[in-house]
């Protein structure tokens, strides 16, 4: 979820917090480079999701899509999180679309973000 709402802001504040947080990280998988963080931030900005690959806890992945509100902003997100070996691609359409659901009905009328 965090990358979701890193990517919706601005390069300035990016670098902030990876100054602020060290990009410490918190397993093997953690993302602790600015590059590679940035990088994973213009993937989200593309797919209209993010995915965690045991990043922040060993055997768990997540997906996540971001909900907006009327005026386009970023409010929320909605995410699953399952065990590694559990996780399905096919649940990357179906958090998408029902975070679109979410948004439309908060007045966002938008590009889907479904990818």
């Amino acid at each position: 979820m965090g990358k979701l709402f890193l990517a919706a802001d601005d390069v300035k504040t990016v670098r902030s917090y990876a100054m602020r947080t060290e990009l410490s990280g918190q397993t093997p998988n953690s993302i602790t480079e600015l590059n590679r963080l940035e990088q994973e931030l213009s993937q989200v900005r593309t797919m209209g999701f993010a995915r965690d690959n045991e990043e922040l806890e060993p055997g768990v992945r997540c997906i996540a899509a971001g909900i907006y509100d009327d005026t386009a902003k970023l409010v929320a997100g909605l995410s699953i999180s399952a065990p590694a070996n559990q996780g399905q691609d096919t649940w990357v359409s179906w958090i998408c679309e029902t975070a679109r659901k979410i948004s439309s009905s908060l007045g966002y009328d938008g590009p889907s973000r479904t990818r």
